[in-house]
């Protein structure tokens, strides 16, 4: 599978999930300054160590979704939806 995303991607990502890289560096197994020295620019990054941030990642958001869905399930399509397609998400009135 090809990663054509970097670390700094992933750490933003990351940040709107409520992770920092470091916790999600712990979780994918990594040592956090290995995650870190990843996200600055221009830096030479192993694939293999991109691929276990963003599977952690990925795992991590899915949890996430999953938590949101059991706490309102009556909003779980929408939800879903949101998560998985942002630009089809249903846009909201604005309150006047």
């Amino acid at each position: 599978m090809q990663y054509s995303v970097s670390i700094g991607q992933i750490e933003q990502r990351a940040k709107a999930s409520g992770l920092c890289l470091k916790t999600l560096a712990h979780m994918a197994g990594l040592h956090p300054s290995t995650a870190y020295r990843g996200a600055k620019p221009g830096a030479d990054v192993k694939v293999s160590t991109a691929a276990r941030l963003f599977k952690q990642l990925e795992n991590e958001e899915l949890r996430l979704l999953g938590h949101l869905v059991a706490l309102y399930p009556q909003r779980a399509l929408e939800l879903a939806t949101v998560a998985l397609c942002p630009q089809q998400a249903p846009q909201r009135e604005a309150a006047e």
